[in-house]
């Protein structure tokens, strides 16, 4: 019992290297091009992009979205944010920035979101879900986010998904 004691409480910074942390990003599809935005997300409570942190793909292989997607997850940790998040217009956000459209509005009606979330501290296994398609569903799946293959392939399944049910 007096053994448990000893044992030393883990700072956040700690607790991330161990795997302590959910991870998070976010990635933007284009509907029509193969051109995507992954923003990794920051973090505990309120979960936020910041400029620098985001990386485009453009390109088909699964591979190659995989392990973008993979290095932007992994590099997602709890950080404080210094700006007061209430003032910030939809206009500085990282990854409407990084796609040069014209406006929020075309961003938005352009890219689909999906979130990829780790679902325990050791994020061995993701959820990958989108935005809501219709009648507030969401398509969702869960998967290996090692495994870049296959977390390209089920991004792409997903978006091929969604472009189906919002035409039907």
């Amino acid at each position: 019992m007096f053994a448990l004691l000893k044992n030393k409480i883990k700072t956040p910074a700690e607790r991330l290297k161990s795997g302590g942390l959910c991870r998070n990003c976010t990635v933007f599809m284009h509907r029509e091009k193969p051109f995507h935005v992954v923003a990794t997300l920051f973090g505990k409570g309120v979960i936020f992009e910041l400029d620098g942190e985001t990386a485009t793909y453009e390109g088909r292989t699964d591979i190659e979205l995989g392990e973008v997607v993979k290095e932007r997850f992994m590099a997602s940790e709890i950080r404080p944010y210094t700006e007061d998040i209430r003032i910030r217009k939809k206009t500085q956000w990282p990854s409407y920035k990084q796609t040069n459209c014209r406006s929020v509005a075309a961003f938005e009606r352009d890219f689909i979101r999906i979130s990829v979330s780790g679902l325990n501290s050791s994020n061995i296994i993701v959820r990958l879900e989108s935005q809501p398609v219709q009648f507030g569903l969401a398509i969702t799946t869960l998967c290996n986010p090692l495994n870049a293959a296959a977390l390209g392939g089920e991004l792409n399944k997903i978006k091929k998904s969604y472009l189906k049910w919002e035409r039907a």
